[in-house]
């Protein structure tokens, strides 16, 4: 029986394809950058770079055996990082090289290839002996929708003189090269995963058979918290006079993507009906989004903060609201939901496969200040807020790590495909 190799760098998905193949007797080889315990040379080259904390990366479910590190991509990776390279431009030099990486190994065993997009494409194209299965995982939204809904949302903003700097994400709307080919692969893959219908529907406008995708929300696992008794929540969470009030978190990059704009929006047109405030949390923020944030009242900005403080963010929240206008799947929407915090977003993410409103995930059109205002305000008076917070519990629950490797293997490990 032919075994996969998989391929990405970094911990994408905490690892979980490359899980799902070993628990099945069918990992050959996982590729990527660093993966293992305390590395002395990879330790002192990132002492070299200014980074004194030990770098580790493992999960107790592959062994290192069956991991090949790329140190030495690794390692260009952070000195061009360090030296002024954007991250964008690193990433399309050296992606293709972990791709290329999939074909030696794929042809020395004679394995099958399970690729994550921006490493697929050489490997996918190249000549074999044998003949592999090309099995895809797509986890961003083709950049044919990226681009269309961006270039929409950029006219819209500028009505509110918002102008992005565009400095820190895939802004520019003539994607580089990588992206391009990446977003490609799909046309030579027998199978394709993507972690959201939004993502599948991408693929599909641009000409993707619906057949061959197959949509496998991620999974957050365990929980973050065990599910607090409903008694327990109603005491802590009713609102209204004398309660608490009913605080917005949001948390992730201030970019166009994440719709960080469109809440600030609603939020001015809302500050003063509410009682409570909104509460960013994040590390990078764009240029055009501080005029925005300089005139909000009633706003919390933190740059930034620990899992154990996020953690308390979440579980002292009303309502997380990220109204993202291209997101492949949210992981932080399942972060939310499994700490009792019902979620607002968008239809462009993960939440229409995650549940509807009764479970405590509520959806809005994106790029759409006026209707999130209403949403949030609808929410807010609601008298059904504590069993809310249980339901969102007990929506995470039903989307684990584990779910996600078993829907995965029974999709594509026992596919009529693979027994060919």
């Amino acid at each position: 029986m032919r075994k996969f190799v998989a391929v990405f760098r970094g911990r994408r998905d905490s690892y979980q394809v490359p899980i799902a193949l070993n628990e099945n007797n069918l990992l050959d080889k996982f590729v990527t950058d660093y993966y293992g315990g305390v590395d002395l040379f990879i330790d002192y080259i990132l002492r070299l770079l200014g980074k004194n904390q030990p770098y580790t990366r493992t999960s107790d479910q592959i062994t290192t055996g069956l991991v090949e590190n790329s140190r030495l991509l690794f390692c260009a990776e952070h000195f061009m990082i360090k030296m002024g390279f954007p991250a964008r431009s690193v990433y399309e030099i050296l992606d293709k090289f972990y791709s290329i990486k999939a074909i030696s190994k794929a042809r020395k065993n004679k394995s099958n290839l399970f690729l994550y997009n921006p490493y697929a494409w050489e490997a996918f194209n190249a000549e074999y002996e044998h003949s592999p299965l090309k099995f895809l995982f797509q986890y961003h939204p083709h950049w044919l929708t990226e681009k269309s809904i961006l270039e929409r949302d950029t006219i819209i903003s500028k009505h509110y003189n918002i102008v992005f700097e565009g400095n820190l994400e895939s802004i520019n709307f003539s994607p580089d090269s990588r992206r391009v080919l990446s977003d490609s692969s799909w046309r030579v893959a027998d199978k394709i995963v993507c972690a959201s219908s939004f993502t599948k529907n991408s693929l599909v406008s641009v000409g993707a058979a619906p057949s061959r995708i197959v949509v496998i929300p991620y999974g957050i696992d365990p929980p973050m918290i065990i599910a607090k008794s409903r008694t327990d929540v109603t005491e802590n969470f009713l609102f209204g006079e004398n309660k608490k009030p009913f605080n917005l978190l949001f948390v992730g990059n201030g970019l166009q993507r994440k719709g960080l704009h469109h809440l600030l929006l609603a939020w001015s047109m809302i500050q003063k009906q509410l009682n409570g405030k909104l509460i960013i949390v994040s590390r990078k923020i764009d240029q055009g989004l501080f005029p925005l944030l300089n005139v909000a009242e009633k706003v919390d900005f933190i740059n930034g903060v620990s899992s154990s403080q996020l953690a308390e963010l979440y579980q002292n929240s009303s309502l997380f609201v990220m109204p993202s206008l291209v997101e492949g799947f949210g992981q932080v929407y399942l972060e939310a939901l499994s700490s009792g915090l019902p979620v607002l977003g968008t239809c462009n993410t993960c939440l229409p496969d995650l549940g509807s409103e009764e479970d405590g995930v509520f959806v809005v059109d994106p790029s759409c200040a006026d209707s999130l205002a209403r949403k949030i305000v609808e929410i807010s008076l609601r008298n059904d807020m504590a069993t809310l917070r249980v339901k969102a519990v007990m929506t995470a629950n039903r989307f684990t790590w584990s779910r996600f490797r078993r829907v995965l293997r029974d999709a594509f490990m026992t596919d009529e495909l693979f027994q060919s």
